[in-house]
């Protein structure tokens, strides 16, 4: 799938798996030969409900939550309770395009690797850089940075993004601003649950050291 990219977003994201936060035994939706999307909302909502919680993941079928709905929205209390349950943050970025998911990384992908980012959208060209499971390739044609998303088990082409080069810039810097509003946030909480060295804690925790 071919997407211009005037638009696109860099979004931070936590991957927080449903079950560690549900209080009684549930079977994923999977296990109970039930697919649907409407299964995995119910399954969703009511692990994370346990907890008196109300996030969204960012995209069907996804563990994934948008740190800046977590920032924006979530109370101390349910921050603290999220980190706390989930023993460590996990996370990665989902490339949005409006209100479209264009790709989304979950695993293998660490909150700040904007170093990476920056490789592969200011310093093409890029050659498969591995990425979450995914081949990330990039070039520079005209006044756009073409980058190629391919998943390890994908067939073709994958994702192309063509993103303007005048929107590289702002997007990192947007992404980073994200990822440091979350850390500001949480190191009071820390101070206050009692965590160990809660500074040096968030700063491991959110790899901003």
């Amino acid at each position: 799938m071919s997407s211009r990219g005037e638009h696109l977003e860099l979004v931070p994201v936590l991957e927080l798996e449903p079950r560690v936060f549900s209080t009684t035994s549930r079977l994923y939706p999977l296990q109970t030969n039930d697919p649907s999307l409407e299964a995995y909302i119910a399954f969703w909502k009511a692990c994370i409900g346990d907890r008196g919680l109300a996030f969204e993941p960012i995209m069907p079928h996804s563990y994934c939550v948008a740190l800046e709905a977590l920032t924006a929205r979530a109370s101390d209390e349910d921050i603290e309770t999220t980190v706390r349950l989930a023993k460590r943050i996990h996370g990665g970025y989902a490339l949005r395009d409006g209100d479209h998911i264009v790709s989304h990384f979950s695993c293998c992908a660490d909150l700040p690797d904007l170093v990476t980012w920056r490789l592969i959208f200011a310093a093409p060209p890029q050659e498969k850089q591995w990425l979450a499971h995914s081949y990330v390739s990039s070039g520079f044609e005209g006044d756009v940075v073409r980058v190629s998303i391919l998943g390890e088990y994908d067939r073709g082409e994958g994702d192309v993004l063509e993103v303007p080069r005048s929107r590289v810039e702002p997007m990192l810097a947007e992404a980073e601003a994200t990822v440091r509003a979350f850390a500001k946030r949480l190191l009071p909480i820390a101070g206050a649950a009692g965590w160990p060295d809660a500074e040096k804690t968030v700063e491991l925790l959110t790899h901003m050291g």
